[in-house]
């Protein structure tokens, strides 16, 4: 995998995803990209790899203004053979609303969307 500045080889091999972030509230939201993980990759190497998200410069998190939409690369590097079912992808633990103190509603496992594998690259 190469960038504007860099290259880097994958210990195990890279997988990508290519994500929409919208923000629907007129106030901004972090997005922060260490929480979104690989479903069926466990530890670390279900997080995105900090060195391959730099080679590709992509921000460790974004701030989404009002009512915007973003789009990001997220960089994995798993093991090889490993069976990659999703991303599980969580959001921002914002209050409510102007006037009420509590997070909104999250799924406390991040919600699963489902990926399969492309092939012929």
């Amino acid at each position: 995998m190469s960038g504007s500045h860099s290259e880097a080889q994958p210990e195990g091999q890279f997988c990508w995803a290519r994500l929409r972030v919208e923000n629907k509230d007129p106030e901004f939201h972090t997005y922060v990209v260490g929480r979104q993980r690989l479903a069926g990759v466990s530890g670390r190497r279900g997080l995105p790899d900090s060195f391959a998200m730099a080679v590709r410069r992509q921000h460790d998190s974004v701030d989404i203004g009002g009512h915007d939409l973003i789009e990001v690369e997220l960089w994995y590097d798993v093991p090889r053979g490993a069976r990659v079912g999703g991303v599980r992808v969580s959001g921002d633990r914002d209050r409510v609303g102007f006037m009420n103190s509590s997070p909104v509603p999250y799924a406390r496992n991040g919600v699963l969307i489902a990926m399969k594998p492309l092939t012929g690259w």
